[in-house]
């Protein structure tokens, strides 16, 4: 069921037209599609810096710890082209950031680094925004499989570009990923690459209801060629192995269990490593 639902999502995704900016091998999300109402841009006014999230519940929304702290000035942007809607009916500040305790307390490995982060809504996300599912699976067999998984962001290809805000991307990953650590995820795909201000960027699944889920985040890229801001290889965090923080702190703020969805790796595929 799981390789028919990523076929699905292929042949959804290349049904579109599309061009490439950034997410860089990508398309630019249309509105109103699955995508563009659970992926939301994360503003950090302070420095003006812009980090890409996804909604977890109708009042929190899942980010890299990196892109703010606890006393940032952070706005959720609900648009899939943020320049013009810094401020306004489609974005919303957040009342509490939250950085997992991995990154918080400062018990991070160069691999392991825990850079994950919750960030309260001050109000309900607006129609027709709806939260994606959390995928409960943590198994080296299951991410060799995800050729046809999808990252999206608001990542901009240069510098000019960054300052202004960017456009909503997303991509299929033609390359499978790799465990990296115990709590995160190697990535090397020469026709994706991730940008600056797509930290934070959702790895997707569809799933056979036909919602989204996602069951890791972009948090740094690995290797790149200045003065470009993209990189071919990137780290992703796992979401599973932060469930009960997950669940802590959206008990704790009132916002709402995550829905969890249990996935299966499928039968063993046969792929190559990553070559360095």
């Amino acid at each position: 069921m799981r390789r028919i639902s990523v076929l699905v999502f292929a042949l959804v995704w290349l049904s579109y037209t599309w061009t490439a900016d950034a997410v860089e091998g990508g398309r630019r999300t249309l509105k109103n599609t699955v995508i563009a109402n659970s992926v939301v841009a994360v503003y950090n006014a302070e420095n003006s810096h812009l980090c890409t999230g996804v909604l977890v519940s109708r009042t929190a929304v899942l980010t890299d710890a990196h892109c703010g702290d606890t006393g940032s000035a952070i706005t959720i942007i609900f648009e899939t082209h943020v320049v013009g809607h810094l401020t306004g009916r489609t974005s919303l500040p957040i009342s509490h950031f939250e950085p997992s305790p991995l990154w918080a307390d400062g018990r991070s490995k160069p691999s392991d680094r825990g850079d994950l982060a919750l960030a309260i809504l001050g109000g309900l996300a607006p129609a027709p925004y709806r939260p994606v599912s959390l995928l409960d699976v943590d198994t080296g067999s299951y991410w060799r499989s995800l050729v046809g998984a999808a990252v999206a962001g608001y990542g901009t290809t240069s510098y000019n570009e960054s300052q202004h805000g960017g456009f909503l991307h997303d991509a299929l990953l033609t390359s499978p990923a790799w465990d990296w650590g115990v709590t995160e995820l190697l990535v090397s795909d020469r026709k994706v690459a991730v940008c600056d201000g797509d930290s934070g960027a959702p790895l997707l699944e569809m799933l056979p209801s036909g919602g989204l889920g996602v069951s890791a985040s972009v948090s740094r890229s690995l290797l790149s060629y200045e003065p470009r801001l993209c990189s071919h290889r990137f780290g992703l965090t796992k979401l599973m192995p932060f469930r009960e923080w997950i669940d802590d702190v959206l008990g704790r703020y009132g916002s709402g269990p995550a829905t969890w969805v249990q996935v299966h790796p499928p039968a063993f595929s046969q792929t190559s490593e990553p070559s360095s």
